[in-house]
Formats: structure tokens, C-alpha cells, sequence
């Protein structure tokens, strides 16, 4: 393995020149391997944050404005420093409403870089606002002349290419988003796994959901179908089926939640297949096997972007003439997880793949839950997607 150069010596600080949001300093350093000196220039500034925001209808929030480094307007994404005091999100949050007057509806951190080790030693954090809806016209600092501009996301790259977004920091939070895991933090087991080990996991009631609990019992499956749980957390519906004599199979890709499903298994000693996997990556393996899909709680919960690619998943999980059945939620808030839905939504997705039996609200549902979910039974239609 390659030695790493070794870290060299300060000397002295020279000649600080404070300019306001950043410092300029002259420094003497001594390079390790002869002890000779040289000088070297630092530029001490404050965090700074930058954010990839898109609106609700999947439009780039773009700004522009003069740069005298450049000398002329650039195209560029919402940013600056963090104050004194707050945390980069808070000045994420902060910068982008006031250059543009957009809140965002959910967050990510992308993740936070040094812009310039040579020069510099602080870190530009990058962030994505993703359901932006503007709520004012925006609030400059004294100085700023910023306009804005909503770009289709899918122009982004042109924009690029063609010299039009030229500024480094930007196209790298642009390369950070690219390399998002898609759907984000909600596609990660990590993000599911330490809500669990947290007991932030409020969507677990300790027992099955009446209404799916029901819809088990009155024979909708043949006996003894194979049925696929999905998202199936600790596993009170998966373990349900399997007394009731379904071959079952539970999904959850939460290492977490896999492990209190295989200890409620033996505890109830029942037949139970559990596998830790991405509902996304099942049909590789799993194509057709399955004469049923149970979903509660695994639709709410991914990224809303994704609810095509899950409806295409299951169905691709069902022999044909397969049974999708369960529940969705239907709070009607804003924001997620658990995401919401409506029969309208439901329809557009799975109609085209599956004939719908059975849409409607549930009656039975948890008193917490009541009115706010919608219970189905779709049958998969031999014509693909």
C-alpha cells in the first residue's frame, strides 16, 4: 500500500485580511520531508449550503443572477452561507425561499464537500427540496437581483452540455443527485432499519390490521394460495396467513424487522418463509410466483415518484389472474411518510394491469385510522402493463 504524504507544519499566520464573508490569510508552512518553508494563501469562509429543489410538477427551481468573478448573469440553483448560529439545513430551508419564495414539502441531505481543499477548509452542503410550492416572491438581501426560472428536470442535462449552467459547485450537486439511491433515503434499508431501532415506528400496531385481518378470513383466496407479503415489517399479517394455512412468504429489506419477524416465527411456530429483499428487486427472482400480493403500509411509505414502478413490481410478482389485496392510506395530508393516495390515484395506476374487484374505505380500521384507509382486491388482467 502507498505511503500517504505526511501533514506539514504551520509556521506562522500572516497578513489576515478580513473581507466580510470570507478571510484571507498568508501562512508559512514547512514541508515535512526537508524542512523547507513556502508560502501559502488560505481563504477561511463560512459553510456554505446549495440546493437541487424541483416542484411539485417535476420543474428545476433555477436562478440567475450577475457574478462580477465572471462578469455576467450565470445560471445557477439557490444557495449561500449559513449564518452564524443555524444548522446548514435551517439555512438550506432559509436560502431557498428567500431567492425564490419556494417551501419545500421534504428534504434530503445529498451530503456536504469541500468546494477547494487547495485554498479553502470549509464544506459546502448540498441539499433536495423536492414538492416545492411557492408562497411569496421571494425576500433578497440588499445587493441581490435574482430571478427565477422553472426548467423541466429532463432539460437539465442540455443546460449542461451546451454551456448554459457553468458554475463547478452547481454541476456538482447536480452529479450528487445522480447519485441518489432512486427514490431516495425512503429506497434505503438503512432509513427503515434505524426508525426500528429508534422505536420510531409508529405504523406498527402490534397486531394485524382489522380489515385485512377480515378480508383473510372470508375465503377471497383459495385455499392454501401463496401469498406474498410485502414491506411486511414485524409480520403480524404475514404470521395471520399462515394460520390460516396460506403459504406465505414475508418481504422486508429492513434487517431490523427481519429479524423480529423470524423470532415471532418461532415463537408462533407456524410455516413462515421470510426474506430480507427489495420489494424492486423481487421479480427478478420471484416472477409469476405468487397467487397473491398483500400490501398495508409498504405503497404509503416509498417515494411517491416510485408508485408506477411498484404497481409494475407486483404485478409482475402475480401468476396470472393473481389477487392484489390490503389497504392504502388515504389521509389526504400533505407530505409522507405515509404518503397518501385516492381512489383516483389508485385507479390511474393499477386499472390498466388489474381489474378492480373491490375499492372503497374501509370500515373496520384502526380508530387512529379510521376513514383514512382504502380497501381493495384487484385481480391481474393477462395483458401486461
Amino acid at each position: 500500500m502507498a505511503k500517504h504524504p505526511a501533514d506539514w507544519k504551520l509556521i506562522a499566520t500572516e497578513n489576515e485580511l478580513d473581507f466580510r464573508i470570507l478571510k484571507v490569510s498568508q501562512l508559512r508552512v514547512a514541508d515535512p520531508r526537508d524542512g523547507s518553508e513556502h508560502p501559502r494563501v488560505v481563504l477561511k469562509a463560512p459553510e456554505w449550503v446549495n440546493v437541487v429543489a424541483y416542484t411539485k410538477g417535476g420543474e428545476a427551481i433555477l436562478i440567475r443572477q450577475f457574478r462580477t468573478g465572471t462578469w455576467s448573469t450565470t445560471l445557477e440553483i439557490p444557495g449561500g452561507m449559513v449564518d452564524q448560529g443555524e444548522t446548514p439545513a435551517t439555512a438550506a430551508a432559509r436560502e431557498l425561499e428567500e431567492e425564490t419564495g419556494y417551501r419545500a414539502g421534504h428534504w434530503e441531505p445529498l451530503g456536504a464537500h469541500h468546494p477547494n481543499p487547495a485554498l479553502q477548509g470549509n464544506q459546502l452542503h448540498t441539499f433536495l427540496a423536492l414538492d416545492c410550492e411557492r408562497v411569496h416572491d421571494g425576500k433578497q438581501d440588499l445587493g441581490e437581483d435574482i430571478t427565477v426560472e422553472l426548467v423541466p428536470r429532463e432539460k437539465l442535462r442540455s443546460l449542461v452540455i451546451t454551456g448554459q449552467i457553468t458554475h463547478s459547485l452547481v454541476l456538482a450537486a447536480f452529479y450528487l443527485e445522480s447519485l441518489r439511491p432512486e427514490g431516495g433515503a425512503l429506497s434505503t434499508a438503512d432509513y427503515w432499519n434505524t426508525l426500528y431501532l429508534k422505536g420510531d415506528d409508529g405504523w406498527d400496531k402490534g397486531e394485524p390490521s382489522p380489515p385485512i385481518a377480515r378480508t383473510l378470513r372470508q375465503g377471497v383466496l383459495k385455499p392454501k394460495a401463496s401469498i406474498a407479503v410485502i414491506g411486511a415489517g414485524r409480520g403480524h399479517e404475514a404470521l395471520l396467513a399462515a394460520q390460516l394455512g396460506y403459504r406465505v412468504t414475508a418481504v422486508d429489506f429492513a434487517p431490523e424487522a427481519v429479524k423480529a419477524m423470524l423470532a415471532a416465527r418461532t415463537q408462533a411456530n407456524v410455516p413462515l418463509e421470510v426474506l430480507e429483499r427489495d420489494l424492486f428487486d423481487l421479480p427478478r427472482t420471484h416472477a409469476e410466483k405468487f397467487d397473491a400480493v398483500l400490501e398495508h403500509t409498504c405503497f404509503c411509505a416509498i417515494d411517491v415518484a416510485r408508485r408506477a414502478e411498484y404497481a409494475q413490481a407486483v404485478y409482475n410478482l402475480l401468476a396470472p389472474g393473481g389477487t392484489l389485496l390490503g389497504l392504502f392510506y388515504a389521509h389526504g395530508k400533505k407530505g409522507g411518510p405515509p404518503s397518501t393516495t385516492d381512489e383516483a390515484e389508485v385507479n390511474l395506476l393499477f386499472s390498466k394491469g388489474f381489474e378492480i374487484v373491490t375499492l372503497k374505505r374501509a370500515p373496520d380500521s384502526f380508530e387512529k385510522r379510521a376513514g383514512q384507509e382504502l380497501e381493495f382486491v384487484f385481480r391481474k388482467k393477462v395483458k401486461d402493463l
